[in-house]
């Protein structure tokens, strides 16, 4: 995600970049800052249609018995996304 969201200097191409974890919260900071007050209307009467969340316990348990060096490795290969999005690797 990072080679779509920064130039090859590092700067962001985009405003703002939300993240699933927070889709919620993201959604309606990007509504209030575009000022859609019929958008804004309906989220905050009708909440976030959601039906499936990102991660749930089984997905935590999966990528917790990834072994070390798959990790690892998983990290590496997307370091600046680990970075830019302020994940760890755990």
């Amino acid at each position: 995600q990072y080679n779509f969201l920064f130039t090859n200097r590092g700067c962001p191409v985009v405003d703002f970049v939300g993240q699933l974890e927070n889709v919620e919260d993201d959604v309606r900071y990007i509504l209030y800052r575009i000022g859609e007050p019929q958008l804004i209307s309906y989220f905050e009467t009708s909440g976030f249609p959601t039906t499936n969340k990102a991660r749930n316990a089984s997905t935590d348990e999966k990528l917790r018995k990834l072994p070390r060096d798959v990790k690892e490795a998983i990290y590496q290969q997307y370091e600046n996304d680990f970075t830019a999005f302020g994940y760890k690797l755990s």
